[in-house]
Formats: C-alpha cells, sequence, structure tokens
C-alpha cells in the first residue's frame, strides 16, 4: 500500500537522500523538508478553533501544501532550526530567530497523532543526553566505563591521577569547526594523560566526557530497526589515534565483518531502546579480550548506509525502507519489491542530480 512519508533533514543529507529515492521507487509518496529554507522562503500557520487545531504549511521541494496528519510515517533524520535572512536587522536577530525556531518546535508536537515515527520526537531529544544514556544502559543490565561529566578542574585532574593517565576525553556532543577553505575539523574521542590537560580556566569553561579507557579486542556497530539489527565489528588499528576512535579513520581503510549478538546483549539492546522509547537507534559497544561486551552510547539518528557501501550483501537500505513503511520482504514471495542496492543508487544520474539540487537549493 502506498505511503505517505516525511523526512525532515538537511540539504546535504546523503541519506535521506538515497532512502527518498529507494522509497519511491517502491511507489511511496515522500516529502523532504529542509527547514533552512524557513522561514523566509517556507510558510506556516496554525488555525486554532473550538473545531481543534488545523496547521499547515509550505515546505519541501515544491512548496507543497502540508495538513497535520498526512503522513503514514515521520523520520527525523536530521530536522533543521530556521536560518533567517541577512536582511534581519542585526538588534532584531536574535528574537526573531527565536520567535522562528519556537513555532518549528511546535510542529512536531502538533502533527503526525497516527503517524510512525523514527523516532518519536520527546524521546529523540531526550536521547542526545549522553548521561541519561548511560544510566538507562546501566539500569538495563550494560557494563560501561568508568566515567565522569564536568568542568571541576580538580575533579577531572583526580579522575585521570585514579585510571593512571588512562583516559580518553570525549565531547558531549558533535561539534565542528570550519578551517576557511581548507574544510572542517571534528572532536573526535582522544587519549589524555594529566599533562595533556588545558589550564583550569579552559577545562573550567568546557564541560566534557572522561572516562578510563577501555582495552578492545575490537569495536561493535551494532543498528537497529525495530527489533532487526545488523551487527558489524570493527578494526581500525592503523595507528593509535584511530584505534582510539574508528571514526576518526578513513572508512575504506577499515576492516569490518558481520557479527552475531550473543541473546543477552541482544536483549540488552532491545530493553535500552524500550526504556528510551526509540524504535531506531546505532549502538557502540566494545568487546574486550575476555570477550566482555561494553556499552559506549547509542545514537538515534546515526549513519548507517556507510556500512551496506563497504559490505554491500547487508541490505541496511532495504531493511530500512521496510521498517518505515512497515513492510515484510519474505524469502519467497513474488510480491516483494525488488532489492534497493545503496551502491547503485549512489552511482545513479538521478542520485548525483538530486543531491546537486538540494545542496543548491534548487
Amino acid at each position: 500500500m502506498k505511503k505517505n512519508i516525511l523526512i525532515a533533514t538537511n540539504a546535504t543529507d546523503i541519506h535521506a537522500t538515497a532512502v527518498s529515492m529507494a522509497l519511491k521507487s517502491r511507489g511511496h509518496n515522500i516529502v523532504r523538508w529542509v527547514a533552512s529554507g524557513y522561514p523566509n522562503a517556507q510558510d506556516m500557520t496554525f488555525s486554532v478553533s473550538s473545531n481543534g487545531l488545523s496547521p499547515e504549511w509550505l515546505l519541501a521541494e515544491n512548496s507543497i501544501p502540508i495538513a497535520a496528519d498526512n503522513f503514514d510515517a515521520i523520520w527525523l533524520r536530521r530536522p533543521q532550526q530556521a536560518v533567517l535572512s541577512n536582511k534581519v536587522h542585526k538588534d532584531d536577530f536574535s528574537v526573531a530567530a527565536r520567535q522562528a525556531n519556537f513555532l518549528l518546535k511546535d510542529i512536531w508536537s502538533l502533527i503526525g497523532k497516527t503517524s510512525f515515527w523514527v523516532n518519536p520526537y520527546p524521546s529523540a531529544y531526550l536521547a542526545e543526553y549522553k548521561p541519561l544514556q548511560l544510566k538507562i544502559a546501566a539500569e538495563v543490565g550494560f557494563s560501561i566505563p568508568s566515567t565522569i561529566f564536568s568542568n571541576n578542574p580538580e575533579h577531572i585532574k583526580s579522575f585521570v591521577r585514579e585510571h593512571n593517565g588512562h583516559v580518553v576525553v570525549k565531547g558531549l556532543t558533535v561539534h565542528e569547526w570550519d578551517l576557511d577553505n581548507s574544510g572542517c575539523a571534528v572532536l573526535y574521542t582522544n587519549k589524555i594523560s594529566e599533562s595533556d590537560l588545558t589550564s583550569d580556566h579552559e577545562l573550567q569553561i568546557t564541560p566534557c566526557i572522561y572516562q578510563a579507557l577501555v582495552i578492545k579486542a575490537c569495536d561493535l556497530r551494532v543498528t537497529y530497526f525495530g527489533t532487526k539489527y545488523f551487527a558489524v565489528s570493527i578494526r581500525s588499528e592503523q595507528d593509535d589515534v584511530n584505534a582510539i576512535d574508528w571514526r576518526s579513520s578513513n572508512l575504506d581503510k577499515l576492516t569490518l565483518e558481520p557479527s552475531k549478538l550473543p541473546e543477552n546483549i541482544d536483549f540488552l539492546c532491545q530493553k535500552l531502546l524500550e526504556r528510551m522509547n526509540l524504535v531506531f537507534g546505532c549502538f557502540d559497544l566494545i568487546i574486550t579480550p575476555t570477550g566482555e561486551y561494553i556499552f559506549l552510547e547509542v545514537n538515534q539518528a546515526g549513519q548507517f548506509l556507510w556500512i551496506e557501501r563497504i559490505l554491500p550483501d547487508l541490505h541496511l537500505l532495504d531493511a530500512f525502507c521496510d521498517f518505515i513503511t512497515g513492510e515484510r520482504r519474505t524469502e519467497k514471495s513474488t510480491n516483494d519489491h525488488p532489492r534497493v542496492h545503496y551502491r547503485e543508487i549512489l552511482e545513479s544520474g538521478e542520485f548525483k542530480k538530486m543531491q546537486h539540487g538540494l545542496e543548491a537549493g534548487l
């Protein structure tokens, strides 16, 4: 059955483009909303009366009017904030931005009462908080590293000493620095010793996560679509830096192997998702040399198609389309849709044209 699906994302999101194309090939209607066009080029009106609320707005590729309950599924892939015109006076900019973003965030509480959400907005918002993740992970039974979240210089130094300098530091959220015309720098997880710590002032103004270093046999990335998962072991020991955080590696140089979770670890992952009211999540785990599984984090809006690019026999794109539409692929059914391959989409002229148009704002 044809579904209407809303994807909230940004203009450069390759995942959203690939999934949109795959779903369209199955005959579904896709609305891709890049909210950076709001409020300058996109309108929003909420009409409230004794008969209830009737929100309507113009969005997506062709400014299509969208009603409140038009969607069978809503994917909060990379929902954006409002982007104001540079014509707004500098003294009014912060006020205008605040007003625009408040109305923008209201949408997720007002629409899609009967929709399937990936993930529900309140749950997705809370899942971004790393202390909450670790607390719940420990409560459901995961082993977690010794961790502090702190901006107290003395507490930080004491923690590093307690673990004999075998500590890593990571940000509370992802951040990038623009490097003029040479790209950007990203804050990854790094090993530190006490001598690496900056001044007390800098530690005070920049809260971070400090964790005991876990010796690993390998990393494990586990992507859940509902109760279905894809697990891959990751080995990235090209050098010490990449051994700490595989994300800093060139993905083409990673060694990935399909993996199967022990039943108890599958149970813990599903229990954590249930506790956090998430239907989708990408888990980062460590397997120690003794075979212990250590929870690091779960990303409620994580990347997953890069795995299929490296291991094309793992059909994550196809499985995600089944998941978000509620369709179920069987082994022998002649009614199943032809399998969509991520590499074929990436190499298609349609993908390149669509991605170029989105990035150019066309």
